[in-house]
This record gives structure tokens, C-alpha cells and sequence, in this order.
């Protein structure tokens, strides 16, 4: 038989043709559920699930360095680099962002704003928990 009829003559799925695999048992899944939230109005209802322990603070430290500290500064005052050629953003540290609900946030990080960029695809759903327990609990007290 030639080497060609053995590419030709193999098993092979159409799409939906059967059920899927069943998953294997001991795996952790990857995502979750995304929330559901239409607009910060429904946001203000969604709590943080991530305690603003010492661990989660670094995290948020190390996610604010990567993708905030551009715009946003260092201290989060709205002075970072990026600002000395865009619109500045608003100052993390301030009664405005700082009288927010943990979900009014998660909602702006997910979606971005007028000025803000999305980070939807960029920062995931933890992460962007532990980076709001960062701007309230370390940027918010001046540490």
C-alpha cells in the first residue's frame, strides 16, 4: 500500500458529529464564569471575593506596575509618562476613585472609559480584583 493512502484512510471527527470527550477527572477549569454586568449601576452591586491580605496586595502591586503605572503614575496621581501627551487620567488616590464600589471599578477595568482603554483581554477577572484591593488599600492610604 503506498505511503499516500495512509494519510487518505484515517480516522476523522466532522464537527458535532459526537458528543465530546468527557472531561477528565482532577483537572481545575480555567475560567469561570464571567459576571454579568450591563453597567455600572449594576456593577455597584458586585462585591470583591479577593480579601485585601498581604498577597493579594502584592499581586495588585506587580498588575499595576505592568499595565496602570503608564498612565496613572506610580503613586497613582494621574502622572505617569504616557500623560505628557494625552489627556491626564484621574487621580487614584482621590475622594472620586477612592468613594467607588470594588465593582464600579472592575467594571471600568473591564470595559474601559472615555479615555481608558479596555483591559478586558488583558488583565484576568483575579487579577483585576487584586489590583482594586491595591488602588483602594495602598494607593488610596498613601503608602
Amino acid at each position: 500500500m503506498p505511503w499516500s493512502w495512509d494519510q487518505f484512510d484515517q480516522p476523522s471527527y466532522k464537527a458535532q458529529e459526537d458528543l465530546p470527550p468527557p472531561t477528565p477527572e482532577g483537572i481545575v477549569p480555567y475560567m469561570r464564569a464571567p459576571l454579568q454586568m450591563k453597567d455600572k449601576a449594576s456593577a455597584d452591586k458586585v462585591r470583591n471575593p479577593m480579601a485585601p491580605d498581604e498577597a493579594s496586595l502584592e499581586r495588585g502591586k506587580f498588575i499595576f506596575k505592568t499595565y496602570c503605572f503608564v498612565c496613572h503614575g506610580e503613586t497613582g496621581r494621574g502622572d505617569g509618562p504616557v500623560t505628557e501627551k494625552y489627556i491626564p487620567p484621574p487621580d487614584l488616590t482621590g475622594e472620586y476613585i477612592q468613594s467607588k464600589s470594588d465593582g464600579n471599578l472592575y467594571y471600568t477595568i473591564t470595559y474601559g472609559s472615555a479615555i481608558m482603554p479596555y483591559y478586558r483581554d488583558s488583565i484576568n477577572p483575579d487579577d483585576r480584583w487584586h489590583l482594586i484591593n491595591y488602588i483602594k488599600g495602598v494607593l488610596g492610604e498613601g503608602k
